[in-house]
């Protein structure tokens, strides 16, 4: 649902996400927004695509190895 909506979470980690209980206990949700960016422009294209970064974003413990790599 998430990149259906044109964003990526970027911080993704164990205390993100949470299970339903009692109504939905089969419902996984995920929280902690505040790092999301938008990764689809308006007309559904990607943003142009970066890499060669010196820093990333979120905890580094659970990035890609990609991410480490500046990709």
């Amino acid at each position: 649902m998430v990149h259906e909506k044109g964003y990526v979470h970027r911080d993704l980690r164990p205390e993100h996400f949470l299970y339903g209980r009692i109504n939905r206990p089969k419902k996984l949700f995920i929280t902690g927004f505040s790092m999301a960016k938008k990764y689809m422009r308006s007309d559904n294209k990607h943003l142009d695509y970066r890499d060669n970064r010196l820093s990333f974003t979120g905890t580094a413990r659970y990035l890609s190895l990609n991410a480490h790599m500046g990709i």
